[in-house]
């Protein structure tokens, strides 16, 4: 948006240091996705304010007539993203569980049948087996 905005493909960019700001700008986004999952990002916003400074045109809630800005699009842009990232983590986080349990089911019944052909070969109960009182009990 800030090119958008003090860009003109026809005239260059309004003021020599502002060509300096995006492409600072630029690179701070990038170093920013470029940091692994569970790392702290700065935000859009952040990143506005660490190269500009703040100002009410551009961050949220400074200054008593703020307009909507560019930023809190490209900020509502990147919530939706996450958003859409989370769900689709959830998403696949439930399915894990499920086969999960699943899995966990199958073992189960295949302990109960080992612990059974156990007792029927030895003619012991499991607990007497593994030398472990009430041991059935605890299992259930």
């Amino acid at each position: 948006m800030y090119e958008v905005e003090y860009h003109n493909p026809k005239n260059g960019w309004a003021y020599k240091d502002f060509e300096a700001n995006s492409v600072r700008m630029k690179e701070l986004r990038e170093q920013q996705r470029a940091l692994p999952e569970g790392v702290d990002r700065m935000t859009t916003e952040e990143i506005c304010i660490t190269v500009l400074g703040e100002n009410s045109s551009y961050a949220k809630s400074k200054g008593l007539n703020r307009k909507v800005s560019g930023v809190d699009a490209i900020s509502s842009f990147e919530a939706s993203s996450s958003r859409a990232r989370l769900e689709e983590e959830l998403a696949n986080t439930q399915s894990e569980l499920a086969s999960t349990k699943a899995e966990m089911a199958i073992q189960k019944t295949t302990v109960e049948a080992v612990v059974k052909f156990m007792e029927q070969m030895t003619g012991k109960s499991f607990a007497e087996i593994i030398n472990v009182p009430n041991c059935t009990q605890e299992y259930e």
